[in-house]
């Protein structure tokens, strides 16, 4: 809690008492800097627990007066709980995890395929010129195979004049 004591007087003598729950009791003496000081600390005490609590104050000035600006209660940082993430960043981290989950499934299933085609290439039989050449060494296990003839399309030796 902040306070703002405006007071003439001695230097040394009690400016205020306060009894915070009944309990914990605190003065406030000293000389005053200047006429009006502002956002002094008036009450720290590490023993408040959160919640509500009853502040006594009485002013001892004979000759001044004593105005309470405001309150500001904060909790000690054993009392704070851990800084959260904001939702932004919770949503940036489950978007990238599901673009990895993704680009990991893209690559399994590139694999998958890969996999398969080279199983398939490789029970294919032999080309026939493989066939041959392997026969003509001497390899009896080769088996034949007529693989049929593809001629391509030639435009040049199929150019027609029509009259």
């Amino acid at each position: 809690m902040y306070r703002q004591a405006m007071r003439t007087g001695a230097s040394g003598t009690r400016i205020l008492t306060d009894t915070i729950d009944n309990a914990l009791k605190s003065e406030l003496t000293g000389a005053q800097l200047q006429e009006n000081q502002t956002r002094q600390i008036y009450v720290e005490s590490e023993e408040l627990s959160t919640g509500r609590h009853t502040l006594l104050v009485t002013n001892n000035l004979q000759d001044g007066w004593l105005g309470i600006d405001y309150f500001l209660v904060a909790p000690s940082q054993s009392h704070l709980s851990r800084a959260k993430l904001p939702r932004v960043a919770i949503a940036g981290i489950v978007a990238g995890c599901a673009w990895l989950l993704l680009l990991f499934t893209l690559a399994i299933l590139y694999w998958i395929r890969r996999r398969r085609r080279v199983r398939v290439v490789a029970t294919c039989p032999e080309s026939p010129t493989d066939a041959s050449s392997n026969h003509e060494k001497g390899s009896e296990d080769v088996l034949k195979v007529s693989w049929p003839v593809v001629t391509p399309f030639n435009p040049a030796t199929q150019a027609r004049t029509w009259i």
